[in-house]
């Protein structure tokens, strides 16, 4: 069930260093995540979150 609103939190522990930041892709289907969108539903995704790649781009072991 979506909300109307919701509340994130983070916890730090350090000064914010831009260099190590990442992300994944929100729809990347390697990882398989079924959002609960409707049809025609608007998301608001930021344009530095719409950047990152897929999970087989972004991580090497």
């Amino acid at each position: 069930m979506l909300s109307d609103e919701a509340e994130f939190a983070y916890k730090c522990t350090d000064f914010y260093h831009p260099g190590d930041e990442g992300g994944l892709k929100w729809d990347d289907p390697d990882i398989g995540v079924e959002w609960p969108t409707e049809e025609g539903m608007e998301l608001i995704i930021s344009e530095k979150d719409k950047k990152w790649g897929g999970f087989k781009d972004s991580f090497r072991f």
